[in-house]
């Protein structure tokens, strides 16, 4: 486990400049960068740098519950101090920042610390060994780690990090994991795929054989239990609407970029042909109402045709080459272009993003929409699904 520095008051991260950020200089697909943009300051001064126990812990509830010191979770946000640390932008002021770089140190070394000797991690309780944090923690360290090696800085957490991957896929991907590895089917099947995305970039920084095949078989093992014969995937052993397109499409989508694994293609697939039952597309074209009466987790009761950035969908745009059936429940390309906001000044108050850093994928055209089998103005079954 990684030690982390304990002492010395962490200097403030400078405020955007006044009439920052003008929209103007961000390129269309980097205009989702812009809400984490206005949140970086406040959210990296928030740091706690007084009490040794818990220094570098993202306090001030920018993400997630509770908002505790043990909850690695919160800590989440390294990515996104990484990535603006490391991207030299118009737009972007703390390309190269030294306090932006400190806090980010501080806050890796509060999140390494909190990981048991057997490689998880914890969010509701210091002693959990939690399948989601595990999971989520390895695919956002792992990004995070990209970047430190692409920059050059931080070295010896470049290494902490690494280890402590390592740590994290032998007991995530370890079958005898009771916790990930549930008897069929498993429970929530979005947070065993957030570590197999995890794991697919890991690897590929850092190969390993046996590993490797671990993921193999995870991979396998998820078709097999974590999704129904019907097509929709395991939440709390039904579906969540959700959670399905939202939160494991998204995670399926990443480690398929990172793998090229066909068994996600194909469950992706299976997927599309049941979301053509479960989302009917309004007759105006506004959008698509979900069934949600079998949602176990969440009410997600409508999407719009068009959903601007950050578009927690927009992800599963990888999957549409190979499932074409999904380009018509995305927003097409010309219709993101057109909603995105005009070059102007962002004024505040500026809202929290809902996720914790924005993750790119190319959308579809509106040709592509329209021709993809599940089709527009409605989907395959739209028809017959309405009363």
């Amino acid at each position: 486990r990684a030690d982390a520095a304990t002492t010395g008051p962490l200097p403030d991260l400078a405020a955007l400049p006044a009439g920052a950020p003008d929209r103007r200089l961000f390129a269309p697909a980097e205009q989702r960068y812009a809400p984490y943009l206005m949140i970086l300051a406040p959210m990296v001064n928030d740091i706690e740098d007084a009490d040794p126990a818990a220094y570098g812990f993202f306090k001030g509830g920018w993400w997630r519950t509770p908002s505790a010191p043990y909850n690695a979770r919160v800590q989440e946000h390294v990515y996104t101090l990484a990535w603006f640390y490391a991207n030299a932008r118009p737009w972007n002021p703390y390309a190269g920042d030294s306090a932006l770089l400190a806090a980010l140190d501080a806050a890796l070394g509060h999140y390494l610390g909190l990981q048991h000797d057997d490689g998880s991690w914890p969010e509701y309780d210091i002693d959990e060994r939690g399948m989601a944090p595990t999971g989520f923690g390895m695919g956002y360290l792992s990004k995070t780690l990209d970047i430190l090696r692409r920059s050059g800085a931080l070295p010896e957490r470049q290494e902490q990090i690494k280890a402590a991957l390592h740590r994290g896929m032998t007991w995530f991907l370890d079958p005898a994991t009771t916790r990930v590895w549930q008897n069929k089917p498993l429970a929530y099947a979005n947070q065993t795929t957030s570590g197999l995305a995890g794991a697919s970039l890991a690897l590929n920084l850092d190969p390993d054989p046996a590993l490797r095949q671990r993921l193999a078989e995870g991979i396998a093992r998820l078709a097999a239990d974590g999704q129904s014969p019907a097509g929709f995937f395991y939440e709390q052993r039904g579906m969540d609407m959700n959670y399905n397109f939202e939160v494991m499409l998204p995670e399926m989508a990443d480690a398929y970029h990172q793998t090229g694994d066909p068994t996600l293609v194909a469950m992706a697939g299976r997927f599309a042909d049941w979301l053509g039952y479960n989302l009917v597309r309004e007759p105006d074209g506004s959008g698509y109402i979900g069934n949600i009466a079998p949602s176990t987790r969440t009410s997600s009761r409508f999407y719009d045709d068009v959903r601007p950035d950050p578009d927690r969908t927009a992800l599963n745009s990888l999957f549409v080459p190979e499932v074409p059936a999904l380009a018509a429940f995305m927003t097409a390309r010309e219709d993101l272009a057109a909603a995105r906001p005009p070059g102007r000044p962002t004024p505040p108050p500026w809202p929290r993003p809902r996720s914790r850093t924005p993750r790119r994928a190319s959308s579809p055209t509106r040709s592509t929409a329209n021709a993809s089998p599940a089709g527009r103005p409605r989907t395959r079954r739209s028809e017959a699904c309405r009363t």
